[in-house]
């Protein structure tokens, strides 16, 4: 199972020592540690669990061990590889990534995505794709 898993972020399957696919514990999310950035950098050692973000969230917010699927604010998709906003929001790595003018605030770490320098025609984009009028819309 773990050598078919392919990064929720980037697509790909192959993995290296320094940079594994790396699974969370409560809702079997895989990503590369690097393209998951903080929170995947270190694996914990032994039988301690890893969680992603979402699923340390979820368990603070409500106690529950089960993954609240949030939205992403920059497209129509729920669940996957999210991060924070700024605004206690979340959205995808994935999009911040894409999306022009999307922030990390740490960069390297791609933890905590700051989206308020989205262009605000963006938001009011249709998707060629989807049909949908949410989020922020990529351009060719």
């Amino acid at each position: 199972y773990e050598e078919l898993a392919c990064c929720n972020v980037c697509g790909e399957g192959d993995w290296e020592e320094d940079n594994k696919i790396i699974f969370c514990d409560s809702c079997d999310l895989a990503v590369h540690q690097v393209c998951y950035g903080a929170g995947a950098r270190v694996i914990p050692e032994g039988d301690a669990p890893w969680f992603c973000d979402m699923c340390k969230f979820s368990k603070r917010a409500g106690g529950s061990s089960r993954r609240v699927e949030q939205e992403c604010i920059l497209c129509p998709e729920k669940g996957g590889a999210m991060k924070r906003t700024t605004d206690g929001r979340w959205a995808h790595i994935t999009c911040a990534l894409w999306v022009p003018n999307a922030q990390f605030l740490d960069a390297e770490g791609r933890d905590v995505i700051h989206p308020f320098a989205i262009h605000e025609d963006r938001l009011k984009l249709v998707c060629t794709i989807c049909d949908k009028r949410m989020g922020a819309c990529i351009q060719c």
